[in-house]
């Protein structure tokens, strides 16, 4: 049996905290030591025979082993200093402490109203004028690390001089005074609260003992010249974290920023209050006093322990104390099971046990960071999972291990029951794949020996799917011993995902029965990295905390608005309107929004106006990132979720109201200009539809009247010119039958493919000899030039679609759509002046190919191309088509990107080429002399050959939100090439400023 590892594989580098003993505070490394069968490097496997071990309590399961092959703790270290300049950190001092007033929401209402950030949860942050004597000044940290970073920096190309042989004496006597100033600037600024907090001296409580663990001499800091260049980083990290331990308040780090957290939104999301958080790992360490406390169970051995287990619940649990850790739901509680014996071994049905035992005592996610070497997802976690009655009632987050591989082994998956289950990838802090991590790559969980990539989550289909990374490098967290430490490894990654999840179950409580609805929401939600969509190094991407607790997407909520108690329902549209948000703002209304996810829900508050940020409705908050989120998307262009993808769009969208269990309903509803020859009657006709859906829009049933776009929208566009009859190079040919009645169906069979027919009709002409003809806009330009079209009567078509979308891939969407087009007296929109010309109309069909691809964040690219043949129904009329029929083309290419000039904004080029008769003609009989000796009339029969010239049409369109989305920018232009068009300008430009008050 292969050897399971439990993926700590992270490095100590520095002790921060002081830790108490005695009374007596001492400062210490306390690197865990490499047990006897822990893996090397590269991930040898070694042999041991593993006794049995039961659980130390009754409740326990008992934990055995009954592998040949140990299933060992990986307590190898992995050192991120070596070889590696330490000035990269030192220069990411100053920007973090000259923005910490950003990133704590503001400085001096933060430290005047000190209470109310820390939510009023403890006394000693209520009375904290106590300590201001001996604190420094939260204020001042900011100029005190960029005069010592600098300095730093400036002894780092010192050192690297005297590496390269080239320093000179007045460089090493630099360096010594760099140094000395160094700590003497540390003494001043640092002395009271160190001495305040531990009883000491600055010099025996905190120089000291860091000194002697560097092998530092004395007290001089010119000791400091000796230090190795791997030594050097550690050693600064060590005096950074170190004197921040002291400030009286937790300490920022970098993976809060990486992942979007703050502490404030977890006191807003309710800091995973009533959750419990599932950790099968080595023993607690009793010394965590504020982890322990969160301890609701304990079980399996206790003859094994090392830091990992602690490390990792701290990063989870750990309380904002002002004592640097703080966890990212420290309301949570902890079900915490040992699986490893007194060798530091384990097995894989105890792995099984270990996640029943947890979830038996409530856990509803757990914390795994174990694994086999050598892969980033062992093919015994199927085993594992199988084993386990309760491992479909969870969300497992699994550590991808430290090898630094992409997976290529395939995994045999039962699929007998829906695993939600997360694989953790780790980045450094430039959102990079750290060297370390594994990868998804293309490995995939076999369901009967196939790779279904379109697999439901938690049925199997590639391993990318379930896979995301996180900030995994150089991660502050608890030592084990009282006191904190850097850690690097996949590990470390892990506990946020699953920290994250505490608090998404806390803020809504029954995500805690929809695993798989809760592990999608965390994937959905992830920043994109590398190649666009789900790739086999990043997975889905970035872990967003900020964006988990946020819509998914905003156009797809159900909104209300809620003045006095009273809800009202609200469109998308309506929402959009910042007119409309600020008069709601006026009135005191907020907004109550519900988005379905899978077979559940998540409602939101979404405060109107920033003055509610911080208020409460009941027991929720109105959050100030969620009303950033709404304020950004109402102020950016209308768009389109076409085909999984964002485009510029003029369709609109309809909001979705629940109508029973598991349906929802939308109403669409506008008023367009109409044609010329309709003025005098009325200037605007309506257009409505219906769309009744599944709560999981797995089927749709749409009825309307009115413009027939939205039945044939592809991927990447969304604008009504680009299915225009006439100008549009998108399926034209369903473009003839719009207007009327309409009528759509849409199923999707499995995950990535959907079926859509439809049909539609032109709208009936009441009013009399006003009728939809040439004049209208229908004619062919071909036809009218010989004469044979019809300047007036009544125009009909009815069109039939069906329609398969396929999306292989986030960043992939194809479609083939199939147009059955019948219209009434016409020919491809034009009427005959000819007696019995086009009698019984004539019959097209049509095929149409589309596809669009996402090669980079907020770019697509899209196409389209349509081949049509035309034939008369009727073979006896006197203006027909030829034996071949009528052959056209047309073709559109669009190119869409977001985030131009501001990350609101949105630009579309498009170019397309309308439908144009390529091949084929048509047969005219009329009456004529057909012997010209004898004067004898009868049918004379010309054949005309009809080839349209094709031309192509440019489109420009840019959209810009300003003030906040109180005002928008819009500009577009358009070149159209066609020589004499009647209904269409040569070249078009325009500009549209909108404000708002």
């Amino acid at each position: 049996m292969s050897a399971i590892t439990g993926k700590i594989g992270f490095a100590e580098v520095a002790v921060i905290r002081a830790k108490w003993l005695g009374g007596v505070a001492t400062l210490c490394l306390c690197a865990a030591a490499m047990p006897a069968a822990a893996k090397t490097e590269t991930g040898t496997q070694t042999t041991a025979t593993a006794p049995t071990t039961t659980a130390p309590t009754a409740t326990a399961p008992t934990a055995t082993t009954t592998a040949t092959t140990p299933i060992t703790p990986n307590a190898r270290f992995i050192e991120p200093f070596r070889g590696r300049n330490i000035s990269t950190f030192s220069k990411d001092v100053a920007p973090l402490y000259k923005n910490i007033s950003t990133f704590w929401s503001g400085v001096d209402p933060q430290f005047k109203n000190i209470s109310t950030f820390w939510g009023d949860l403890n006394p000693y942050y209520k009375n904290i004028s106590t300590f201001s004597g001996v604190l420094p000044d939260y204020k001042t940290l900011g100029t005190f690390w960029n005069a010592n970073g600098s300095l730093w920096s400036q002894s780092m190309a010192i050192w690297a001089m005297i590496d390269a042989g080239t320093a000179t004496a007045a460089d090493r006597t630099q360096l010594a005074a760099n140094l000395n100033a160094v700590v003497t600037n540390a003494r001043t600024y640092w002395g009271p609260a160190i001495t305040s907090r531990l009883g000491g001296t600055f010099q025996s409580s905190f120089q000291t003992p860091l000194f002697a663990k560097y092998g530092i001499s004395g007290t001089s800091p010119a000791g400091m010249v000796a230090l190795t260049p791997d030594k050097r980083g550690a050693f600064f990290v060590d005096l950074f974290d170190g004197l921040n331990g002291f400030t009286g308040f937790d300490q920022v780090d970098n993976w809060m920023i990486q992942s979007n957290w703050s502490p404030r939104l977890t006191d807003v999301q309710g800091r995973g209050t009533g959750v419990t958080i599932g950790l099968v790992d080595t023993r607690l360490s009793a010394a965590e006093a504020d982890i322990m406390a969160r301890v609701s169970y304990s079980g399996g051995s206790t003859a094994y322990s090392n830091v990992h287990g602690t490390a990792v619940a701290s990063l989870m649990v750990a309380a904002h104390d002002g004592r640097n850790i703080m966890g990212i739901a420290p309301d949570a509680r902890l079900a915490f099971f040992n699986p490893y014996d007194s060798a530091a071994s384990t097995s894989w049905a105890n792995v099984g046990r270990a996640i029943d035992a947890v979830a038996s005592n409530g856990a509803s996610v757990i914390n795994l960071s174990l694994g086999e070497p050598g892969v980033a997802f062992s093919p015994r976690w199927d085993s594992a999972f199988r084993s386990s009655v309760r491992a479909n009632n969870v969300v497992s987050v699994i550590a991808a291990g430290n090898d630094g591989l992409s997976q290529t082994k395939n995994v045999q998956w039962s699929a007998a029951k829906g695993i939600s289950f997360l694989v953790v990838g780790s980045v450094d802090s430039n959102n990079v794949i750290s060297t370390f991590s594994n990868r998804p790559g293309n490995a995939c969980l076999l369901v009967g020996g196939k790779c279904n990539t379109a697999a439901a989550f938690g049925q199997g289909g590639p391993l990318r799917n379930y896979f995301l990374v996180a900030p995994g490098e150089n991660v502050l967290a608890s030592n084990g011993q009282g006191g904190v430490a850097r850690y690097s490894g996949t590990s470390l990654a892990a506990p946020l995902v699953a920290g994250t999840v505490a608090l998404l179950q806390g803020r809504w409580p029954w995500l805690k029965n929809f695993p798989l609805e809760t592990a999608q929401i965390i994937l959905r939600s992830a920043k994109d990295l590398g190649a666009p969509g789900v790739d086999p190094v990043y997975g889905w991407g970035l872990l967003d905390v900020q964006a988990a607790q946020s819509p998914l997407n905003f156009n797809n909520l159900i909104y209300y608005t809620v003045r006095n108690g009273v809800s009202t329902p609200q469109t998308v549209s309506a929402v959009r309107s910042s007119t409309n948000r600020a008069a709601w703002a006026t009135q005191g209304a907020y907004i109550s929004a519900f988005e379905v996810v899978g077979g559940t829900s998540r409602d939101f508050l979404l405060p109107v106006s920033p003055g509610l940020v911080g208020t409460k409705v009941g027991s929720l908050y109105f959050q100030d990132f969620v009303y950033n989120r709404l304020v950004a998307w109402a102020s950016a262009p209308a768009i389109a979720n076409v085909g999984g993808h964002l485009a510029l769009s003029d369709t609109g969208a309809a909001a979705a109201l629940p109508v029973s269990a598991g349906f929802k309903l939308a109403l669409r509803s506008r008023l367009m200009p109409v044609g010329p020859n309709e003025r005098a009657a009325r200037n605007f006709r309506a257009e409505n539809s219906l769309t009744i859906s599944d709560a999981r829009e797995r089927f749709s049933v749409t009825v309307g009247q009115g413009a027939n776009t939205l039945n044939t929208l592809q991927s990447g566009f969304g604008l009504e010119s680009d299915y225009a009859p006439l100008d549009g190079g998108v399926n034209p040919i369903a473009g003839f039958a719009s207007g009327g009645a309409h009528m759509r169906a849409s199923l999707a069979v499995q995950p990535g493919l959907r079926f859509t027919i439809g049909n539609s009709q032109t709208r009936p002409d009441s009013l009399g000899s006003a009728a939809r003809s040439l004049s209208d806009g229908l004619e062919r330009g071909a036809l009218d030039n010989r004469g044979l079209a019809a300047p007036d009567g009544r125009y009909g078509a009815a069109a039939r679609n069906l329609q398969v979308d396929y999306t292989p891939r986030p960043w992939l969407s194809l479609s083939a759509t199939l147009t059955s087009l019948l219209e009434t007296g016409g020919l491809l929109g034009v009427r005959s002046n000819t007696l019995d010309g086009l009698v019984g109309g004539s019959h097209t069909e049509a095929f149409t190919l589309g596809g669009s691809i996402a090669p980079a964040a907020g770019l697509l690219i899209s196409a389209s191309g349509t081949r049509s043949t035309s034939r008369s129904r009727d073979g006896g009329a006197a203006l027909r088509t030829g034996r071949g029929g009528l052959g056209a083309t047309a073709f559109a290419f669009a190119i869409a990107k977001s985030g131009v000039v501001r990350s609101t904004d949105q630009l579309r080029f498009s170019f397309s080429q309308p439908l144009a008769v390529t091949d084929g003609g048509v047969e005219l009989t009329t009456l004529g002399v057909i012997d010209r000796e004898t004067g004898a009339l009868g049918p004379v029969t010309q054949s005309l050959a009809i080839q349209e010239r094709a031309r192509l049409v440019g489109e420009v369109n840019y959209g810009l939100p300003l003030q906040h989305g109180l005002g928008e920018l819009s500009l577009f232009g358009r070149a159209d090439l066609r020589d004499g068009a009647r209904n269409a300008q040569g070249m078009a430009s325009g500009v549209r400023l909108k404000l708002g008050l």
